[in-house]
């Protein structure tokens, strides 16, 4: 499974209405992808499935209408939503153009694609609300953040219900992943991550942004108490610009988010998807909150604060109660 976002998102919101145009957009290529998947699984003679990707289509359309009123009620014409279509992330139309183009595709592959797409989302207005300097279109992004987070939870349970109902298409011969393969696999990737993003905080601490360096030191936690290792491994030193620093720290966070995503699809049973899952919406929150920093210390918008100790996200650079914030992890 591909990383979350492999390129800085081009769209640029500079009022809220601008960026109602493009949840617009994005809603709307949403309905024309489940409008596709639906006519696949219906030309395979899979009528459940089809009906599935229907109604996910009008739950889409739902969406897009919902944004339009939103518009309404700010009292601020819609622009129109073709005219940001350019700006829709690339790897969302990537990946679905990759599963239309399979010879064979399961509805769990289908939804495995759904739900990281609506990640993905939430990805991107998290990128808008730490980088937009409007604070109505700052506040919009958000919430439509929190929207993402929603619509990922309905196709979740669509993906759950896809597993146990077998619209899955294991490989010939493969071995189920089962909970101990799991957590081997967890332990490793995890404590690697810890120790990484420990060393790099160090070094963030010493260039004298305190701030950063807090940040990695709350997630290299984190990933320690999912490897269940304490105190965290010493990795060796860190060395780098600030920003080089920080988008060193995407490295492990991506590779951990990938794991788990392919361990998802691996799964034996549905306690071992279930876990695959949580842990990848941890590290995609991580991501998140990294990429936010990031994009705000190279537009200057981040001064170095100096101390670990002082860390006060800026606001808007990361969505509250997101996947792999504390309260969730």
């Amino acid at each position: 499974m591909r990383q979350l976002l492999r390129h800085e998102p081009s769209v640029r919101a500079t009022t809220p209405a601008e960026l109602l145009a493009f949840a617009a957009a994005l809603e709307a290529e949403a309905v024309r992808r489940y409008g596709q998947l639906a006519d696949l699984m219906h030309r395979r003679g899979m009528a459940a499935p089809a009906a599935t990707f229907r109604a996910l289509a009008e739950v889409e359309r739902d969406h897009v209408d919902g944004v339009a009123a939103w518009a309404r009620s700010l009292g601020q014409p819609l622009s129109d939503p073709q005219a940001f279509t350019w700006a829709l992330p690339r790897e969302i139309a990537e990946s679905w153009d990759e599963l239309t183009d399979r010879t064979r595709i399961t509805p769990y592959q289908a939804l495995a694609v759904a739900v990281l797409n609506e990640m993905r989302a939430f990805a991107v207005y998290s990128y808008i609300a730490g980088t937009t300097a409007d604070a109505a279109a700052r506040r919009a992004a958000e919430r439509l953040a929190l929207e993402e987070l929603g619509h990922a939870a309905l196709l979740r349970r669509q993906r759950r219900r896809a597993f146990r109902d077998g619209w899955r298409d294991k490989e010939a011969g493969a071995v189920p992943l089962d909970a101990a393969a799991l957590r081997a696999r967890l332990c490793t990737l995890a404590s690697t991550a810890a120790s990484r993003h420990r060393s790099i905080a160090m070094a963030l601490e010493a260039a004298g942004d305190g701030e950063s360096a807090a940040l990695l030191n709350t997630v290299a936690a984190e990933e320690a108490a999912l490897a269940g290792v304490d105190p965290i491994p010493d990795a060796g030193p860190a060395r780098g610009s600030v920003p080089e620093l920080l988008r060193e720290a995407l490295g492990p966070g991506e590779v951990l988010s990938e794991a788990m995503g392919d361990a998802a699809m691996a799964a034996g049973d549905e306690a071992v998807l279930e876990e695959a899952q949580r842990v990848q919406e941890i590290a995609v929150g991580h991501l998140a909150r990294l990429s936010a920093r990031l994009v705000a210390v190279e537009r200057g918008d981040a001064m170095p604060s100096g101390s670990a100790g002082s860390c006060r996200p800026r606001a808007g650079a990361a969505v509250p109660d997101g996947p792999g914030s504390s309260a969730r992890s």
